[in-house]
């Protein structure tokens, strides 16, 4: 392992200064520097993670926030403004995603103030010049210099460019606010005429979106609704059949009839998840102090009926609490919980824990199982909504409820994460932001 930089490296030169900034650029009391680390290699997060755990910049140390395909980044970075690096693994999906990923959050989500840096395993990787203007990088490292002397050379410069950045930002707010009450006074009739021209196009531009948007909610209903007509007129028709006709059937019809029974049933049940995930991101966060612990008891208690588990070791720590918005937490526990549960049941005894430990000063969450587990190579699937990791013959499910998960979590502008081994269990690790 590279020795650990001295502690004198990370003070600031003399005159260095933080000038606080808008709710765009974190300031100097609030929350850790955000990082985001985007790689489909798990061993990538837990090394960079581990290489960086007690650096500081300014007095504040590092959060880190993981994703592990571009398209989760992308999610993250449009809800989450508050990142001040992000990591880019070159090569995931595709041979370029990485750089297309860096070009999308400087030109389609204008995002200037976050600092880029691309990363690749490979030793004989090269990027030439003018990629670096092109993509908006800021910086590129291979696998022969992912040290953590480089890491942590690479985490001071770049939170020190952001924090330049922060300086300018607020001094062209200061500036405006002293320019701008002055404007007024000496417009003329022909500049008025013209804000007014284009207060009304505003307007009526803000109307029409208004107004696609409630048809596009319409026509969302009207299918989920029209679909939902037929697949329950299908599931009919096959009652009747088996109800008429069902002495006639041979085992293997009658094995077909209550397959296609069972589909138009998952069916339903697929929609309505569907629906209810898509209404999640229009809901309004009603944040307040709440008790963890109680809302994963209660969970567990309702959820034992369904499993019955022979035996069961809960491992539940109380008096936990955090700020959250209750209504969306119950859900979000209740998937989890489902989850550690259901890919438990096959041991004789189930054991379930709930946690919490401080990373870089902030609360973790977490909630364990003994469950199958799964292979770490397929984490890029585990928060994508209808891929399985497992079968639904030996573990039913319909594929929504780990990016429910997901989407409450980051809906909060926390970040959820989790390890795994096959046959010893799994983890789910979550953090939610303090109250502003």
């Amino acid at each position: 392992m590279t020795p650990s930089m001295p502690k004198s490296m990370f003070k600031l030169a003399k005159g260095d200064t933080y000038i606080q900034s808008s709710p765009q650029i974190p300031t100097i009391n609030q929350r850790p520097w955000r990082v985001l680390i985007v790689d489909n290699n798990a061993d990538i997060h837990t090394t960079t993670e581990f290489a960086l755990s007690d650096f500081t910049y300014l007095g504040k140390p590092l959060e880190f926030v993981h994703d592990y395909s571009a398209e989760d980044a992308r999610a993250t970075l449009e809800q989450q403004i508050d990142i001040a690096l992000v990591f880019i693994d070159i090569e995931m999906e595709t041979n370029d995603t990485g750089l297309l990923l860096a070009k999308w959050i400087r030109d389609t989500l204008k995002n200037q103030h976050i600092r880029i840096v691309l990363r690749t395993v490979k030793i004989d990787f090269s990027l030439d010049e003018k990629v670096f203007s092109l993509y908006g990088i800021d910086d590129f490292r291979s696998s022969t210099e992912l040290t953590r002397t480089r890491l942590v050379m690479t985490m001071y410069s770049s939170l020190r460019a952001y924090a330049d950045i922060a300086r300018l930002h607020e001094n062209n707010i200061s500036l405006n606010r002293t320019v701008t009450p002055n404007i007024g006074s000496y417009q003329s009739n022909q500049e008025n005429e013209q804000l007014r021209v284009l207060t009304q196009e505003l307007l009526l531009e803000n109307k029409k979106l208004l107004s696609a948007n409630s048809e596009l909610k319409a026509f969302g209903s009207a299918v989920s609704h029209g679909l939902k007509n037929h697949i329950f007129r299908i599931g009919s028709l096959l009652d009747i059949i088996k109800y008429e006709y069902g002495s006639q059937f041979d085992e293997e019809l009658e094995s077909n009839v209550d397959y296609l029974v069972n589909e138009t049933t998952h069916m339903t049940e697929v929609i309505d998840n569907l629906l209810r995930l898509s209404k999640m991101s229009k809901q309004k966060l009603n944040i307040e102090k709440g008790n963890l612990t109680e809302c994963v008891e209660k969970n567990i208690e309702y959820q034992l009926a369904e499993y019955s588990p022979r035996n069961i070791i809960l491992d539940i720590k109380p008096g936990i609490f955090a700020y959250y918005d209750k209504g969306l937490m119950d859900v979000m526990i209740s998937n989890l919980v489902s989850n550690s549960l259901k890919f438990s049941s096959k041991n004789d005894t189930v054991k379930l824990g709930f946690t919490t430990h401080l990373q870089n000063g902030r609360p973790v969450y977490t909630i364990s199982d003994n469950g199958v587990g799964f292979d770490m190579k397929h984490y890029r699937n585990l928060f994508t909504g209808l891929r399985r990791l497992h079968s639904e013959e030996d573990f039913p499910g319909r594929g929504i409820g780990l990016v429910t998960v997901s989407r409450i979590v980051k809906k909060h502008g926390g970040n959820i994460w989790a390890e795994s081994k096959v046959n010893i269990g799994t983890s789910f690790h979550f953090t939610l932001p303090f109250p502003k």
